[in-house]
């Protein structure tokens, strides 16, 4: 028995299953283009996260860049013996830490953020003209983010 659809279109497929393989597509370009910069995507949203807001508690951090603390404590290890970010007590609370990048730190943000933007702009390089920043700004939305909270700018 033939399962054939005949004349009937065909469905459109799941928009979960397309941000799916979007995500897939754009985490391998900018793996790819992350590892020149010696940084993975995981070290990228920490130095992102420092470079648009300064110092940040640990806590602070781990809620910008979207990391649970436990990674968060192997992710500030590694970049600090990397000499990319400092530990230093917090003048308001000396049982908390403030996380800062080092000058090293903000010169690999530079280079991974020049990366990440080349391989996101050969992700989207078949869109029409506006079409990432729109699709941006429509993604802000679907997720409740402020334009400012995305750093759209």
């Amino acid at each position: 028995m033939s399962r054939g659809n005949g004349n009937r279109a065909e469905p459109p497929l799941p928009l979960a299953y397309l941000l799916k393989q979007a995500h897939l597509r754009l985490a391998s370009l900018a793996d790819d283009a992350l590892a020149a910069s010696g940084v993975d995507r995981r070290d990228f949203g920490v130095l992102r996260a420092l470079a648009a807001t300064g110092p940040l508690t640990q806590q602070q951090l781990g809620k910008e860049a979207g990391v649970d603390p436990a990674t968060l404590v192997r992710i500030i290890d590694g970049l600090e013996s990397r000499g990319l970010l400092t530990r230093r007590p917090d003048a308001a609370d000396r049982r908390r830490n403030l996380i800062a990048l080092t000058d090293a730190g903000a010169e690999s943000w530079d280079s991974a953020h020049a990366a990440y933007s080349e391989a996101e702009q050969r992700f989207t390089a078949s869109m029409s003209s506006g079409g990432a920043e729109r699709l941006r700004r429509e993604l802000t939305v679907l997720l409740g983010v402020g334009v400012d909270e995305a750093h759209l700018s």
